[in-house]
């Protein structure tokens, strides 16, 4: 009994430093912007939002977590805050929010 009581504290105090290694190593977080922009085009069913930029530029995102849920509510020619994920360059990887301008 005393050797199972061992073992079993063993494992579990090695889980516990393994798991907290992983933890330590994770991926870094991604930045994230606010920008206004006007929406271009929409697909629903790609999940993916064009717009144009300040400067002029159209970018094409996908939408994802509540973004991707209300997507249908965007419409071209809407003016919207997006908040959007960055990846290491810069550029806007995916829209996870927006919040639609009133005319």
């Amino acid at each position: 009994m005393n050797r199972l009581m061992l073992l079993v504290s063993a494992l579990l105090a090695f889980s516990l430093v393994l798991g907290g290694a992983v933890v330590a190593v994770g991926k870094p977080t991604d930045k994230t912007q606010k920008l206004t922009a006007e929406i271009v085009s929409v697909d629903p069913m790609a999940k993916t939002i064009t717009i144009k930029v300040a400067n002029g530029e159209s970018k094409t995102a996908t939408a994802v977590d509540k973004a991707a849920i209300y997507i249908r509510s965007l419409k071209p020619g809407n003016k919207a805050i997006l908040t959007c994920r960055q990846d290491e360059k810069g550029e806007i990887k995916d829209i996870t929010k927006f919040k639609v301008l009133k005319k």
